[in-house]
């Protein structure tokens, strides 16, 4: 396999005028990727880091998360946790934005080699700003997926020279950046079957085969000890369909369209890539990109196509990645664009995948903005709780209101907003904190009714308490409930329900000015009883 490592239109190093444009092009984007991821917060996964893998054990690094090997990302959270603890969540939104960028200029040294500096440039900002591939820009857990990719192609680009510039030290530092890959994430296994390809396809194969086996045996001993595996082999059938949806979805979400039309541009694609399938195999690098990318689709196929997710946006990432590697790492005999092609890509990649990257970190931010809500409501009455109770079964149900506290006291800092900002706060994250209330904060308990209680209110459906208050509520036929406090626009029906003689609620103490709303379905009488 012949190669053409660098072309007419580029060059190894940038001169000095481009470094500075990719400068300030990565600075603006980056600004503006934090902007827009301001406001997250920690949530679902990144408490399983937090509360399980904050102590210095081989447990904690080594342990699989979902299959995958992290011990990378837990060292990132230990490390940034002990630092700034856990009420300054932007510190890690701009671990992770860096960590994406530095992805992307790798994708852009790729193509910038092969079709010059004004294509890397585009491919960095339609890398960048894909916003198919929010989940793992925004959401800080993903700098796993991030991590394993960034080492991935940074081996492919120490590798990626001619024989005689290819040192020991080069293969030594490829070794290094392989283990990274697969200590970050199972993407770095998809990464070490197509670093393992380049070694075995070079002709001086005799210089190089060594280079993956320190990661093998790196991978292999941590699978024996700690491994485990979510494959399962009688997915295989759906590997084709699976690989055609992700690659699909991944084409049309570079220009912000869906899977349909998506796939009407892979099979443009191929066609033109059939076509010129000679030039697109002289490239070891573009072939070993579609190895990597093919092993990925093995490997989330049989492990996850039973959770229905192959359109996902931390698998779109990698899909758009690989495939704008894949193309832009290919020899310009591929095909001769006009110079201004690579912009106009740009202009409509980004313009037509913006809206799907602001709705992304919206979405987070509003995932945020609920996780808030509910920490204030558990660290308030964090006492009066069940330990063992999950925080959120929606948004976080790893995480154990004891685990919380016990983390909060750990870092000695908290991520949770104050009770009295709450009612200021968004319609569903008012709901969520009204339901971890009514889950948990206001037990119910019968008591005799005895002939001197008398009715203080009759057929109502709404009864209001104040905070450090009791209620009788008396009744005829069971009926649902739910408390409410900080959103009474929500349905009052919920599946908690109650039997009467009569019923006592005890509303816990705070110092918020706030009711509490008892809301029933059927009409009850509140009652007082002499003590």
């Amino acid at each position: 396999m012949t190669e053409q490592v660098f072309s007419s239109h580029g060059s190894p190093k940038l001169s000095r005028r481009w470094a500075l444009v990719y400068a300030i092009a990565s600075t603006l984007v980056f600004l503006r990727l934090v902007k827009l991821g301001y406001g997250t917060n920690f949530f679902f996964d990144d408490w399983q880091f937090i509360v399980e893998r904050s102590t210095f054990n081989s447990a904690s690094f080594f342990q699989p998360h979902n299959g995958h090997l992290s011990a990378f990302p837990v060292a990132v959270y230990m490390l940034v946790l002990r630092i700034v603890g856990l009420d300054h969540h932007w510190v890690f939104i701009v671990i992770a934005v860096l960590a994406h960028l530095c992805l992307a200029n790798l994708v852009a040294t790729f193509v910038r080699r092969r079709r010059g500096e004004f294509a890397g440039l585009c491919s960095m900002i339609v890398v960048a700003l894909m916003g198919a591939g929010w989940q793992n820009i925004f959401w800080s857990f993903q700098i796993g997926f991030v991590s394993s990719i960034a080492f991935f192609l940074g081996s492919l680009l120490v590798l990626d020279v001619d024989k005689d510039e290819l040192s020991r030290v080069r293969r030594i530092v490829a070794s290094c950046l392989m283990m990274c890959s697969l200590l970050s994430s199972g993407v770095g296994v998809a990464a070490l079957v197509a670093t393992s390809f380049i070694c075995v396809t070079r002709p001086e194969r005799a210089r190089v085969w060594w280079v993956p086996i320190a990661p093998v045996l790196m991978y292999g001993v941590w699978y024996l000890s700690f491994g485990e595996s979510n494959a399962s082999l009688g997915a295989y059938a759906k590997i084709p369909e699976y690989g055609v949806e992700t690659t699909s979805a991944a084409v049309g979400g570079v220009f912000g369209v869906g899977e349909k039309i998506g796939q009407l541009l892979l099979g443009m694609l191929l066609v033109v890539l059939f076509g010129r399938f000679r030039q697109f195999w002289s490239s070891r690098v573009s072939v070993a990109t579609v190895v990597f990318y093919g092993t990925f689709v093995v490997l989330v196929a049989l492990s996850r196509s039973s959770n229905g997710e192959p359109t996902a946006s931390r698998y779109l990432y990698v899909a758009i990645i690989a495939i704008i590697v894949a193309l832009g790492a290919t020899p310009t005999t591929l095909a001769r664009p006009s110079k201004a092609l690579p912009g106009v890509i740009v202009v409509l990649a980004v313009w037509g995948s913006n809206s799907m990257l602001e709705t992304g970190a919206r979405t987070l931010r509003n995932e945020g903005e609920i996780m808030r809500a509910n920490l204030a409501v558990v660290e308030t009455y964090g006492s009066s709780l069940d330990p063992a109770l999950p925080v959120d079964p929606v948004h976080a149900p790893q995480l154990s209101v004891g685990g919380y506290l016990m983390a909060v006291a750990r870092f000695e800092s908290s991520p949770a907003a104050q009770l009295s900002d709450v009612p200021e706060l968004g319609f569903e994250a008012r709901l969520s904190a009204d339901l971890v209330i009514d889950r948990a904060i206001v037990p119910n308990e019968l008591s005799i009714a005895g002939e001197d209680c008398s009715v203080e209110l009759a057929g109502v459906t709404n009864v209001s308490a104040s905070p450090g208050t009791s209620v009788l509520i008396s009744g005829f036929e069971p009926t649902n409930y739910a408390v409410r406090r900080f959103n009474l626009d929500a349905s009052r029906a919920v599946g908690r329900s109650i039997d009467f003689a009569i019923v006592k609620f005890q509303f816990p103490s705070d110092e918020l000015d706030l009711p509490f709303q008892l809301v029933f379905d059927k009409p009850v009488d509140v009652v007082t009883c002499p003590h």
